[in-house]
């Protein structure tokens, strides 16, 4: 088994290459880039912009993951480093791109959400509001708005071009983990401990709320057509629900790894699962089976 840090390392570069290559996955073809983040460095959150061809990574030393990231900015072709970003004081928990890939939106520990432009590197503004360190992060799809969810149990939107806030959603005493917008931007789904919750971004109402797992929801994810939303949690389940009513329309036990990240292949066809071990899983939707593991080992 890969310690830590290299596992997680290679988890990164295969949701990487799973993203950009998703049939070549399925041939179980080599990767293409490995980023070597330098010793005793923790990869904490990472981002591709909508185009591909820059990832955005959040590290931080090992031994002190809540003292300040940095954000490393790198190109996709070559691999090479184009940005380091300093500015947060804590953590960084996640981070999201604007539409056309030049707005970078970051959310720390820091209790403050840092607008870049990833052209220049420097920070352009700030989401100031909340109270406690932020935890969720997503960006609608036409690069409009931002949602935010944080440990003081609030989930704000704001207008990412003029950086105010439009809207705060109670979350009736429970802590919203991770958000993501539907890909036509009309819905926002959220977590938390086990439960899941959706909202109409429009009027602000919950359309829907249930208990999808029995502890804490690590990750979600919208097919690209919006017709599924997929969760995973540490209670070892991966599961797959249908956006037109909710229902449960797939699940996969990962027994003793605890699923941790999920991410769609731009076609929908594929799911890859990263875990606390440091494999990753690609699960093919249609067949609802398991296909690779880390390394390109089949399991078809």
């Amino acid at each position: 088994m890969l310690s830590g840090r290299l596992s997680f390392h290679l988890m990164v570069v295969l949701i990487m290459y799973m993203y950009l290559y998703p049939n070549q996955v399925l041939a179980g073809t080599s990767i293409k880039h490995r980023f070597y983040m330098g010793d005793n460095v923790l990869v904490r959150v990472v981002a591709f912009s909508p185009d591909g061809e820059t990832l955005a990574v959040a590290c931080s030393q090992e031994g002190f993951p809540e003292h300040a990231c940095e954000i490393r900015l790198y190109s996709e072709d070559k691999g090479k480093l184009l940005a380091t970003l300093k500015g947060h004081q804590k953590a960084v928990n996640g981070l999201a791109f604007a539409l056309d890939g030049n707005v970078l939106v970051s959310a720390g520990s820091d209790n403050k959400c840092i607008i870049w432009n990833t052209g220049t590197g420097n920070p352009t503004g700030e989401l100031n509001g909340h109270t406690d360190l932020v935890i969720g992060l997503s960006i609608s799809p036409d690069g409009k708005q931002v949602a935010t969810s944080s440990r003081d149990k609030t989930i704000v939107l704001w207008d990412l071009g003029s950086r105010k806030q439009i809207a705060s959603l109670e979350a009736q005493k429970e802590i919203i983990g991770r958000l993501v917008y539907s890909p036509n931007g009309k819905m926002l789904a959220g977590v938390g401990a086990g439960t899941i919750r959706i909202w109409d971004v429009r009027t602000r109402k919950e359309l829907a709320q249930w208990k999808g797992h029995d502890d804490y929801v690590t990750s979600l994810a919208f097919t690209p057509d919006g017709r599924h939303l997929a969760t995973c949690s540490n209670d070892g389940y991966v599961k797959l629900w249908e956006t037109k009513n909710w229902l449960d329309a797939g699940i996969w036990d990962m027994g003793h790894e605890e699923p941790v990240y999920l991410a769609f292949s731009p076609d929908g066809k594929l799911l890859t699962v990263g875990s606390s071990v440091g494999d990753v899983v690609f699960y093919n939707i249609s067949k609802q089976a398991m296909m690779v593991r880390t390394g390109g080992r089949s399991c078809a």
